[in-house]
């Protein structure tokens, strides 16, 4: 299974560094092979 995690955000410019350090330290299940970060910055 792959896995899409989408993040919306506004002029946040100064959280995305720690967002993605957040997302990389999970650990995922084992039945997702694959996972992407989609950020909007709207």
């Amino acid at each position: 299974m792959n896995l899409s995690i989408i993040i919306p955000l506004y002029n946040e410019e100064n959280l995305i560094k720690d967002v993605l350090k957040e997302l990389n330290s999970l650990s995922y299940p084992d039945f997702v092979k694959k996972a992407e970060i989609i950020i909007v910055d709207d």
